[in-house]
């Protein structure tokens, strides 16, 4: 995953002008960010996550992204970080996918499904769930 990445940066650096297939492949870092998490690689997560966050021109990529690297920091033990990350989010929405506590909610329960789970998940629904 890090290789597409790698890739990816370098393919817009060189040809900056091409919008349309680097939207398509932003939207492929999304997914391997994801796929990363579920695969439980947090650190490859956390990585592609922010490559996209830094990069993308479309909001929608930029809103998962930042939900993803959210997920990372908090399986790789930078729960002050993760904390903010979620924290910041609260409130927003994008058209396509909900709000950012739903994402939230489903992310959690998605890697829980694969067998991957953390204390702070617990901490985060809670404050979500206090929430009117």
């Amino acid at each position: 995953m890090r290789e597409a990445r790698d890739i990816l940066l370098a393919l817009t650096a060189n040809d900056p002008a091409q919008n349309n297939w680097q939207a398509s492949l932003w939207t492929a870092q999304t997914m391997n960010a994801y796929q990363a998490l579920l695969a439980g690689e947090p650190q490859a997560a956390l990585e592609a996550a922010e490559a996209c966050i830094a990069h993308s021109a479309d909001q929608s990529e930029v809103f998962v992204s930042t939900v993803n690297r959210g997920f990372a920091l908090m399986l790789l033990g930078r729960s002050e970080e993760a904390l903010a990350v979620f924290n910041a989010g609260r409130g927003k929405s994008m058209d396509g996918y909900g709000t950012w506590d739903e994402m939230a909610l489903k992310g959690f329960a998605r890697l829980r499904a694969v067998g991957i789970t953390h204390p702070q998940m617990a901490q985060i629904e809670a404050l979500i769930a206090a929430t009117p």
